[in-house]
């Protein structure tokens, strides 16, 4: 016989607990009453006897912490309903595959190997009640094992943003074991829930534990861009929430790669360049109604880089955009990508840019949002104040349809421990002067060990390898020539192009005229994060800040020696110095393979023939 307290299926005591959502590493045990302080401890007592039963199987271990959590959820949910079988200890794992089980969760248990334990599984019955194997399947387990799993704080940010209403359809794109989309049926329990997923795993656990909850949300296995892509008359939802991945290539997205070709007709200059956080964003707009409203995590870079330019003008230009909001840093788990949080409806004719960057409660390893902190950032999307404006359509024209509020702030205000450019500069000069002719006149078609730097010459912070040779270098000119970790920085046209010039023995480089060379007191700042700052997003606006002239962008020096540059102490800019080069240097490696792809290209019919 079981030693704990028989609860009711339905009872107020597994109902409190069940409610609770709780985490595995909480200490909410301490405010139980005596009574589900009792429930409390068998319920872990079960966990761990899973556990240990689980971990004999090395199929499972060998995917780590995350894998064990999602069996034990698995593991539970099926002891609990072979409790309902008239004879629990004689059922075989084969017999559970009946119109009870999901058939979702019968294959990942599976995928799990649970059929080579479930007899030691078992066992369990004869200690504890079926409603302890209930509790242990509706545990939350922290961070869900996931680095990028919502966090609370950004769900309740979203679900207040998204004003949601009792009679609202409600999607969660993406919605891993379905956490967030369960928390906003509880907010609502009126409105009509679904959440999708493509990975089974996750679908399955979303299943057993909402399958013991009285928040009902319907779970869906599938790859989302297969909602519209092969669906011309697709569900529309009032509200949609997505964590979309980060980062993702469009290669890895499945019927992405289908969407993005029907996508491409209706835009034709996005290219499969076009960061995936953009077709996710396209995805919700899509699956909206007329008068509803979607909220997407997306990363920082996507709201400002070059690339995504052709897809942020569709959604601008067509007021798709409502408001972008630049979240804190390390809020999601193991990992310190900066993001930003948009809000996407119809009939828009501007953005709100709100800068929510500072606004935050520190963590022991990771910042939260909290109630305080929520209601903060939720006042700033009514208002305009220091951190939160309101851009028109031709303003965000004007400036490359960025959607980054440092675009739009002036730049010696948004920086702590600012300090102007020219407090670190020891030389600044422009290159040389030298007209086609002149240049022509000492080029070289065989290599020697002089060169010269164009415009064209620097990409993504890189300077070509193969740069063109010089027969000669005027001593006059000599001084139009790159030092070794000088800062080069063009001063006519946009983009604006950011390198560090590193220098052989004995190698002489003469830069053009379009091109600042700028020696920095290096026992004041490191050159590398300089670079790292200028090639941002706040130092791309704090440089458009002084640029002058409509037809052609240029910078004048003594402008650039005002403006304001954030100077840390050498630790910190070390730091950043150091993750810029391992950035650069990948992405060189990166080109490298892509240069000996393209020869190879070039020989295949030679190789062949």
């Amino acid at each position: 016989m079981p030693k704990s307290i028989i609860v009711s299926k339905d009872g107020p005591i597994l109902k409190e607990i069940l409610d609770k959502e709780v985490y595995v590493d909480n200490e909410v045990a301490q405010n139980l009453s005596p009574e589900l302080k009792e429930i409390w401890e068998e319920m872990f007592e079960c966990l761990a006897e899973i556990e240990e039963i689980l971990w004999q199987e090395p199929f499972i271990v060998k995917d780590g912490h995350w894998r064990i959590e999602a069996a034990t959820t698995i593991a539970s949910y099926l002891l609990a309903k072979v409790s309902e079988f008239n004879d629990p200890l004689r059922v075989n794992f084969e017999d559970l595959r009946n119109e009870t089980i999901d058939e979702d969760i019968f294959q990942v248990a599976l995928s799990f190997h649970i059929n080579n334990v479930w007899q030691d599984l078992l066992q369990l019955l004869t200690k504890h009640p079926y409603n302890i194997f209930q509790l242990t399947a509706s545990i939350k387990h922290k961070g869900d094992g996931n680095p990028i799993a919502t966090p609370d704080g950004v769900a309740e940010l979203a679900t207040r943003l998204l004003k949601i209403h009792a009679e609202d359809t409600v999607a969660e794109l993406c919605c891993g074991t379905g956490y967030v989309i369960e928390s906003i049926k509880e907010a609502y329990p009126m409105i009509n829930a679904t959440g999708y997923e493509i990975n089974q795993c996750d679908v399955a656990v979303a299943k057993a534990r909402n399958e013991f909850s009285s928040k009902k949300v319907s779970f869906a296995q599938s790859d989302v861009f297969e909602l519209v892509s092969k669906n011309s008359n697709a569900e529309k939802y009032n509200k949609i929430f997505a964590n979309y991945p980060f980062g993702m290539r469009l290669r890895e997205l499945n019927a992405g790669n289908s969407y993005l070709e029907i996508l491409s007709q209706k835009i034709p200059s996005i290219s499969k360049a076009t960061s995936s956080d953009w077709l996710y964003n396209m995805l919700m707009t899509e699956l909206l109604s007329e008068n509803g409203k979607a909220i997407g995590i997306m990363t920082n870079g996507s709201t400002w880089n070059m690339i995504d330019a052709p897809i942020r003008k569709y959604f601008v230009e067509n007021g798709l955009v409502e408001c972008v909001i630049s979240l804190p840093a390390k809020l999601f788990r193991n990992t310190a990508i900066a993001t930003s949080m948009i809000i996407l409806s119809h009939g828009n004719n501007g953005v709100r840019l709100v800068d929510a960057s500072s606004q935050y409660t520190a963590g022991r390893r990771i910042n939260e949002l909290t109630k305080e902190d929520i209601d903060t950032i939720a006042k700033l999307i009514t208002e305009d104040s220091e951190k939160s404006i309101f851009v028109t359509t031709e303003k965000i024209r004007e400036n490359d349809y960025v959607l980054n509020i440092s675009r739009y702030l002036s730049g010696a205000e948004s920086f702590c421990n600012g300090v102007a450019f020219e407090t670190i500069i020891k030389r600044i000069t422009r290159g040389a002067p030298l007209n086609a002719n002149q240049l022509d006149s000492i080029s070289s078609s065989v290599p020697t060990d002089k060169q010269y730097l164009m415009l064209s010459n620097i990409q993504n912070g890189l300077i070509d390898i193969n740069l063109p040779y010089l027969t000669e270098i005027d001593k006059r000119n000599e001084k139009y020539c790159l030092t070794n970790r000088c800062l080069i920085l063009s001063k006519n046209g946009y983009p604006y192009k950011i390198a560090v010039a590193e220098i052989n023995a004995g190698q002489k480089i003469m830069a053009n005229g379009n091109l600042y060379l700028i020696e920095l007191d290096e026992e004041k700042a490191n050159p590398y994060y300089i670079a790292a700052f200028l090639g941002s997003e706040y130092g791309i606006a704090a440089l458009k800040s002084i640029t002058v002239g409509a037809t052609i962008p240029n910078i004048g020096v003594d402008q650039l020696k005002k403006l304001m540059i954030p100077l840390p102490d050498l630790e910190k800019q070390n730091s950043i110095a150091a993750n810029y080069l391992a950035a650069r240097d990948e992405l060189s490696m990166l080109q490298l393979k892509i240069e000996k792809a393209r020869n190879r290209l070039t020989h295949v019919f030679e190789e062949e023939v």
